[in-house]
């Protein structure tokens, strides 16, 4: 993920290389208007649940979840950037139980 121009830039870039090529490929995607909340807790290594905690939260406030991406003590939800406020709003009470 990577900011929208830049992500528009290399998608044209990338698109004219690989047709250049003749490179057969099935799927070259972009997506704009994406926000990125990041949470952070070394309590999220050693706690069963954490991950359904949030698309749990996630998922009763309507929240779509385009992407997660998750390393040891920082997860990543990656949602509309309209949704984002609201988002990080209804997971404070998770982060505040894991200790963040």
């Amino acid at each position: 993920f990577m900011p929208e121009e830049q992500a528009k830039a290399v998608y044209r870039q990338l698109s004219a290389l690989l047709d250049e090529a003749g490179i057969e490929y099935r799927n070259l995607a972009m997506r704009e208007g994406l926000g990125e909340l990041r949470l952070c807790s070394s309590q999220f290594i050693d706690e069963p649940g954490v991950l359904g905690d949030i698309m749990r939260i996630l998922a009763n406030h309507r929240i779509n979840v385009v992407e997660l991406v998750t390393g040891l003590t920082d997860i990543s939800v990656f949602i509309d950037y309209a949704d984002r406020d609201r988002a990080a709003e209804a997971l404070s009470a998770v982060l505040d139980s894991y200790g963040h």
